[in-house]
């Protein structure tokens, strides 16, 4: 089967590329033809990349970092997708298009109340929604788009990722949908080695902003333990080293450090994986939903309420993932085949 799939593939953090290649992977497994459809020109990327100008003073001191990054991550999505532009969807006899995953229904962000991302404005057979998440956005945000909802209603099938996401989706369309897995949790990933060897013992930091008191935490912390703090992918000046990496490379430093923290969705998801010490400081609903979900819930830290006694406990006790991995599988197992069967 020829399939397209629409999703923010090319976008500036390592967890947006990895659910687009591990679609992409469970996809040709089963023998199907991948396209990922190409929403943004160069320009417009770099603009994404390098961040917004009107803080100047952050703009000048990540420039370098994120031009080098920038330029990493559009060699491994090259070297990862074979795209198709939005506008020559009709012309490539696609059989399937799947909408996902990522936040592509959150339109509390102006790029995701793009009409494609509901199905709309294209002919193709089959139109499916795999592990859509609405992110920030409430079933109140959705008033003033009408077009959403009626291209909702108009998708063949509708899996989303999260528990807000199946109600809201369930209320906009009366229809009931089954959730399942992110991507990333449908196949093992293989990572690659960085070019650069990391000799000193390392606690990951990955996170797009840590205030202060969080910040204290995780170099108290990394003191004690006779590690570096080390950032990937995303510039904090107050970390021991910052390194730009591959998304597949991220894997593999993921699972050579010793200790994590992490504040995102997919940090969390290959801090799981890898079988990591880690925590992941308190923030969007859709992290504290995969924790419940996976029976690992005591892994959130809220600095507010967690002395740093108690966090440094909590990031030093050995996990059990028997029981969270076996949730995994079974999940995966029933998120395959509703993906599979709303295919054929």
């Amino acid at each position: 089967m020829k399939i397209g799939v629409i999703t923010p593939y090319d976008s500036s953090n390592a967890g947006a590329f990895l659910q687009a290649y591990a679609l992409k992977t469970v996809l040709e497994k089963n023998g199907n033809k991948v396209y990922y459809i190409k929403l943004r020109d160069e320009a417009q990327l770099k603009r994404f990349f390098l961040g917004n100008k009107k803080n100047i003073r952050s703009f000048i001191s990540r420039y370098f970092f994120n031009r080098k990054k920038y330029h990493i991550f559009q060699e491994a999505t090259r070297q990862a997708f074979d795209t198709i532009e939005l506008k020559n969807i009709d012309e490539e006899n696609l059989e399937a298009i799947i909408i996902g995953s990522d936040e592509v229904w959150n339109v509390n962000k102006e790029y995701y109340r793009q009409k494609c991302f509901y199905g709309i404005g294209y002919q193709v057979p089959k139109k499916i929604a795999y592990a859509p998440s609405c992110g920030t956005a409430k079933l109140e945000d959705y008033t003033n788009y009408e077009y959403i909802k009626e291209g909702m209603k108009e998708l063949d099938a509708i899996f989303p990722r999260d528990e807000q996401t199946k109600g809201i989706t369930e209320k906009l369309t009366n229809r009931k949908c089954e959730t399942v897995l992110d991507p990333t949790l449908l196949v093992d990933l293989k990572g690659i080695k960085p070019n650069i060897e990391i000799k000193n013992n390392y606690l990951l930091v990955y996170g797009y902003s840590f205030n202060i008191k969080q910040q204290e935490y995780i170099k108290k912390f990394a003191k004690k333990h006779n590690c570096i703090t080390l950032s990937v992918c995303i510039k904090h000046s107050w970390c021991d080293k910052n390194l730009n990496c591959s998304p597949l490379e991220f894997i593999e430093m993921i699972k050579n450090a010793q200790y994590v923290i992490t504040k995102t969705f997919h940090g969390t998801i290959f801090s799981i994986l890898n079988k990591k010490n880690f925590v992941t400081f308190k923030g969007s609903q859709k992290i504290s939903d995969l924790l419940e979900k996976l029976m690992l819930s005591d892994r959130l830290i809220d600095e507010n309420s967690c002395t740093y006694e108690n966090f440094e406990k909590k990031l030093e006790e050995k996990i059990n993932f028997n029981e969270s991995h076996s949730v995994i599988l079974r999940e995966r197992e029933r998120s395959l085949k509703e993906l599979q069967e709303a295919l054929e």
